[in-house]
């Protein structure tokens, strides 16, 4: 039985295109609501959504939800403001790196110290 089918051999170059960063949203500070400005976002908001409603004939359901989304983060973000990024601290600490740092340098040379160090190692895994 003789199949009808030829081989190929292709080269193919392909070029990849980049993805563009999306600029990260900060999130809203809701600790500023538990004071006195929860009154104001609310007073702003209703001010804001009675203009809204007024301007309004039809709308499609999209286009109110939009309207709605834009009024209350506009509000948001000029009541309230937004949360400041905080710097992370290190999840690994100096004295950290020492201790993973002697333990290295004493394995092919002193074996006794590498195994109380090992054992100091785990004692402290194992606790914290």
């Amino acid at each position: 039985m003789l199949a009808d089918h030829q081989l190929l051999v292709a080269t193919l170059k392909v070029r990849l295109a980049k993805r563009q960063r999306q600029h990260s949203i900060l999130p809203l500070n809701l600790e500023e609501l538990k004071e006195d400005k929860a009154v104001q976002f609310a007073a702003e908001v209703t001010n804001r959504f009675s203009a809204l409603e007024a301007a309004q004939n039809e709308v499609t359901p999209e286009d109110l939800w939009k309207g709605t989304k834009t009024v209350l983060l506009k509000v948001a973000r000029e009541t309230i403001g937004s949360v400041k990024s905080q710097k992370k601290k290190k999840w690994i600490s100096d004295e950290t790196y020492a201790a993973i740092r002697e333990k290295r340098e004493s394995k092919g040379k002193h074996k006794n110290r590498y195994k109380e160090l090992k054992a100091r190692g785990t004692e402290k895994a194992q606790s914290g």
